[in-house]
């Protein structure tokens, strides 16, 4: 059984924070930096996907009150 997704688009946008402040002041391996930005790379994505579903929800609540 799939266990359901309990990340949230601010929670994301924290560890993107997180991982950018990591990457930024941290002296870190490049097998550690590669690893960071990868998940960064998904998290990203997720992002991008949340709020295009959130765009798509607005144009249809405006136009459901024309």
């Amino acid at each position: 059984m799939k266990k359901k997704s309990t990340l949230t688009l601010e929670k994301a946008l924290n560890r993107l924070e997180a991982i950018t402040k990591k990457i930024d002041n941290e002296n870190i391996s490049i097998d550690d930096m590669l690893a960071l930005f990868e998940g960064a790379n998904k998290l990203n994505k997720f992002c991008k996907e949340k709020l295009s579903d959130i765009e798509n929800k607005i144009k249809i609540i405006t136009n459901e009150n024309k």
